[in-house]
């Protein structure tokens, strides 16, 4: 894969030039999932995961960062992931925005542990923990409140 093809996929096309990249990508990821039938967020959410981590190796080979600012996959993995738990209602998917902004922002306990680990992956652990906690959160919610 060229490194522009490699470029604009990770970083999802212009969006990952944008000032605030990750809130926008996390809000096109959104409204994307918001389209998607409901049985179809689980196994887009590992098929997006899968070609990301595998992408991470070479993002870091060759563009020499650690976490490149452009690199925007991430916020898809985990915004896809924190929805899985949501219906379909403005609400929840609101909730799911804001929580999995918070978390992927503020970083609290093992997220902030899991972007300072070393290796390619650790470009996408701390998004897709965060996504993980903010479904916790929302299917915990719903079961119990």
């Amino acid at each position: 894969m060229s490194d522009g093809l490699l470029r604009g996929l990770m970083g999802l096309g212009f969006i990952g030039n944008l000032k605030g990249a990750g809130t926008a990508a996390s809000l096109a990821t959104v409204v994307l999932a918001w389209f998607l039938p409901q049985q179809s967020l689980l196994p887009v959410a590992i098929a997006c995961t899968l070609l990301g981590l595998a992408c991470c190796a070479p993002v870091v080979g060759r563009f020499g960062q650690k976490d490149p600012g452009w690199f925007v996959w991430d916020e898809l993995c985990g915004m896809m992931i924190s929805v899985l738990a949501a219906p379909k209602s403005f609400l929840y998917y609101a909730a799911a925005f804001a929580l999995f902004r918070l978390f992927d922002i503020w970083k609290p306990g093992p997220i902030r542990w899991l972007e300072t680990s070393t290796g390619a992956t650790s470009i996408m652990n701390d998004d897709l923990a965060a996504g993980v906690l903010t479904a916790s959160i929302l299917f915990a919610f719903l079961k119990f409140v």
